[in-house]
Parts: C-alpha cells; structure tokens; sequence
C-alpha cells in the first residue's frame, strides 16, 4: 500500500480494527514479546497470524513485512499496523469480489464502478493503472473468472 497505511496513528487503528480484534492482536504481540523487550522477530509473524485463526503464504508474509518496512523486528505498533492494513486489504478484496460478481450478473451498462474506484484510489493513493491490474486480479484469484474478466479491469482502472 502507499504511505497513508504505513502511517496510521493509534487513533486511525482502533476505528479500523473492532475492539476484540485489537486486544487479540495485542495480546499475540505479548505472547511473543516474552522476554518484555517490546520488540519481536519478523520470523514470528506466521506463528502469531496462525495465533489469530490466520494462515498465510509466504508471499503474504513477505507483503505485509515490505508494506511495514521492518528489517529484523517489529513492534507492537507495527504489529498493529499490519493488522489494520490486513484488515483494509480484505475488505477491498471482498468488495471487488463481490463487485465483479455484479459485473457479470448485471452487465457493465447496469452498474457504476465509482465506488470501487474511489476505494482503490483511497487505499492505493496514487494509483497507477497497472497497480489497479494487479489488486483486482489478486482479488479474484481464488473465483472463477469469466472472459468478461479483462471488460470488468477496464471499467474499474479505466483503461
């Protein structure tokens, strides 16, 4: 993601993650932490996801530790920040998902895609069509996609 999800504040995290989901991704992040340093292992990240109800590739780990910028250790705040962005992240998804769900059940000359737009935008900031290419075919990877797949792409990138 750009730098606004890097830089979220404590106030920014606790409207995006609900109550439950903040204290649970504290108290992983303590569990982990316990030699009380305030500072743990990038190597742990999968341990404390799978703590969480979460499994995770390797290529999604590895995305969450870029988009978070830490080397060797992060701390509770990035912690918390990767979940927050996790949490922004599969909610885009879901509205894509469900957006070219309508796409194909409607028809493009039926329905706007602003919204999606305008989400990507706001998540991405400045985003370039090709990033927009990428997040929608991510979104999508795991249903099944019609030929009207690459008409849906053009309607929400605008290409």
């Amino acid at each position: 993601m750009g730098n606004k999800a890097s830089q979220l504040d404590s106030n920014q995290i606790e409207i995006i993650l609900s109550p439950d989901e903040l204290r649970r991704s504290k108290n992983a992040f303590f569990v982990f932490d316990q030699a009380g340093l305030g500072e743990i292992e990038i190597g742990q990240i999968a341990r404390m996801m799978q703590g969480l109800g979460h499994t995770l590739s390797y290529t999604e780990i590895r995305s969450m530790i870029e988009k978070a910028k830490i080397k060797r250790t992060f701390t509770l705040n990035q912690w918390l920040q990767m979940q927050a962005r996790r949490k922004i992240e599969m909610q885009f998804k879901e509205k894509v998902v469900d957006a070219y769900k309508d796409f194909e059940r409607c028809g493009s000359s039926k329905m706007s895609l602003t919204d999606v737009r305008e989400t990507v935008a706001s998540l991405e900031g400045d985003l370039s069509p090709a990033r927009a290419e990428e997040i929608l075919r991510e979104s999508v990877k795991d249903e099944p996609v019609s030929p009207r797949f690459n008409e849906f792409i053009k309607v929400v990138v605008g290409k």
